[in-house]
């Protein structure tokens, strides 16, 4: 039975997931929170280890609160083997290592729980469109917005803006986004249209992890659009560019903690338990 919990990093999220699962009736340690003591002998006591959302690790590091270093692979040597291991990007390459080294884990993606990837990208969406209402200097209603990609993401963001009346425009790659986001009541465009749609457009919000946006096609846009970046690193637009055309291109990184940490914290808690439950070995 899983008991004992070790919570090793993260964000604000984490310490409430810490909160949450306490409440739920679970013994929980923290690692590289404000309030984490680091102690050895707590992680060999785990009956499984949380890592952080959206990156477990970092550079070799487990992103932190409190700028501690911890090395990933401190963990996992100090840890029960077999245990579940519930973690965000880039945890895998150091399970593969000691599983090869006859210490496997269980390792659990929060991300390939459904319902977290939808809660998490409704959150992230609400965040979205209240960040481009604090730039804009008019009602939604009367705005063009460009939304890249159509994923959970992308969808939950064009949905709430549509709700506001607004005209959304999607660009995706894929033919079968592009379909369902029409079926949506959206207008829908192939990427190679952007050239043709941005002189039209008053804010761009972008979820797409792929460079869709140089230098040649951020020169299509107003001199006062507004640029949401909103996926991780490469981004979806050359900001360099942008900076030097003096476009207005703000970075949003992870959105569900700073506008909404208790959400996200019992998204994360729900997800968890879920994971939890599928087993170790």
């Amino acid at each position: 039975m899983i008991r004992n919990l070790m919570v090793i990093g993260g964000d604000q999220r984490m310490r409430m997931l810490t909160k949450l699962l306490t409440n739920e009736g679970y013994t929980v340690n923290e690692l590289g929170t404000d309030k984490g003591d680091g102690g050895e002998e707590r992680i060999s006591q785990a009956d499984a280890l949380l890592f952080p959302y959206p990156f477990a690790v970092k550079e070799d590091r487990v992103p932190t609160m409190n700028d501690e270093v911890i090395s990933p692979r401190w963990v996992l040597e100090r840890a029960k083997p077999g245990i579940p291991v519930l973690a965000g990007k880039g945890l895998d390459a150091y399970i593969t290592e000691m599983t090869s080294s006859s210490k496997p884990f269980v390792l659990r993606h929060y991300m390939d729980d459904p319902i977290f990837a939808q809660r998490n990208a409704d959150i992230s969406a609400e965040a979205a469109v209240y960040e481009l209402m604090k730039r804009s200097r008019c009602m939604l209603d009367e705005e063009t917005v460009l939304v890249l990609g159509y994923g959970l993401f992308g969808r939950a963001i064009a949905r709430i803006l549509k709700a506001f009346h607004t005209e959304v425009w999607v660009v995706a790659r894929r033919e079968k986004q592009r379909m369902q986001a029409v079926s949506d009541g959206m207008q829908a465009f192939d990427i190679g249209w952007i050239d043709q749609l941005a002189p039209r457009v008053d804010a761009v919000l972008n979820t797409v992890p792929a460079v869709l946006l140089d230098e040649a096609l951020l020169g299509r846009f107003s001199a006062d659009v507004l640029l949401l970046e909103l996926a991780s690193p490469p981004y979806g637009m050359d900001l360099s560019a942008a900076a030097k055309m003096n476009l207005s291109a703000t970075v949003l990184p992870s959105l569900p903690s700073r506008y909404a940490p208790l959400s996200a914290a019992r998204a994360l808690k729900d997800a968890s338990m879920r994971l939890m439950m599928e087993g170790s070995l």
